[in-house]
C-alpha cells in the first residue's frame, strides 16, 4: 500500500514537495524469508539555476524487518531483527539533458546520490551509502534506433555505534535481473552465504545496448552487461 502526495509548486515556488506513507509486505526477494516495511518520506527536489541541473533532499522514517524466515536460511539472514527503526536523510544532484524522459536519443543523465542513517538522526542502525549513475543516448544507425551506454557504482558502510557489524541485508547491494545485470536471475550476482544470496558493500556496473522499434511501445535491443 502506498499514497503519494505531491506539490510541483511548494511556497509558490518552483520546488516540489512529495510525501510518501507505504506498508509492504514483499516475499519475491528470496524463498527463505519475507520483507516487512512500514514507513514515510518527505521530499523536497528544484532545478538549480538551470533547467538541466537537479537538486533533492528527504528523509525517510521507516520499520523495517524480515519475516517467515525458513530455519534452514543462512545465519546472517537469521540473525536480521525482525524489525529495525531507521532514520536517515538523503540528497541527490542530477545533471539531465535528455531529449525524451522516457524514450531518449540524445543527451545523458547523471545523477550522486547519498544516504545517512542514523548518527545525530537517531534510528536503530548507522550507515552511509554513496552512488554515481550515468547515462549517455546517441541516434542509431537509421531513424529510431538508439544507442544507451550506462555506467552504476556505488559503496555503503557502517560508522559509528554500528561500525564493525555488516551493513543491513536491505542496504546492501544486489545485481541481476531486468534493469540490472541482465541474463541472471533477480539479485543472483554478488557475494553468497551456504547458497542465498546476501549483498555486497560495493558494486560497479556498465552496460552499452543498441535498441531498434518494432511497434510503438516495444523495441528490440542487443546488449553486453558488465559487473560485479
Amino acid at each position: 500500500f502506498q499514497i503519494t502526495f505531491i506539490e510541483p509548486w511548494f511556497l509558490n515556488q518552483r520546488l516540489a514537495f512529495q510525501t510518501d506513507l507505504y506498508h509492504r509486505e514483499l516475499g519475491f526477494y528470496s524463498s527463505l524469508y519475507d520483507i516487512r516495511q512500514t514507513g514515510a518520506r518527505l521530499g523536497l527536489t528544484k532545478a538549480l539555476g538551470s533547467e538541466f541541473l537537479i537538486g533533492s533532499v528527504n528523509y525517510t522514517l521507516e520499520s523495517i524487518g524480515i519475516d517467515n524466515v525458513d530455519a534452514s536460511a543462512p545465519k546472517i539472514i537469521r540473525d536480521e531483527p525482525s524489525s529495525r527503526l531507521v532514520s536517515k536523510v538523503g540528497a541527490a544532484l542530477a545533471y539531465d539533458t535528455r531529449n525524451n524522459a522516457q524514450l531518449p536519443n540524445r543527451g545523458q543523465r547523471t545523477e550522486l546520490l547519498t544516504e545517512v542513517a542514523g548518527g545525530p538522526l537517531g534510528g536503530e542502525t548507522d550507515f552511509y551509502k554513496f552512488e554515481t549513475r550515468s547515462s549517455w543516448y546517441f541516434p542509431g544507425f537509421f531513424e529510431g534506433h538508439v544507442w544507451e551506454a550506462r555506467g552504476r557504482a556505488g559503496v555503503a558502510e557502517t560508522y559509528g555505534s554500528s561500525a564493525g557489524e555488516p551493513v543491513p541485508l536491505f542496504d546492501r547491494f544486489f545485481m541481476g535481473g531486468v534493469g540490472s545485470l541482465r541474463g541472471y536471475k533477480y539479485r543472483a550476482v554478488g557475494p553468497y552465504s551456504e547458497g542465498e544470496p546476501i549483498g555486497g558493500n560495493t558494486y560497479w556496473f556498465g552496460s552499452l545496448e543498441y535498441s531498434v522499434p518494432i511497434i510503438e511501445r516495444l523495441r528490440f535491443a542487443v546488449f553486453y552487461d558488465i559487473g560485479n
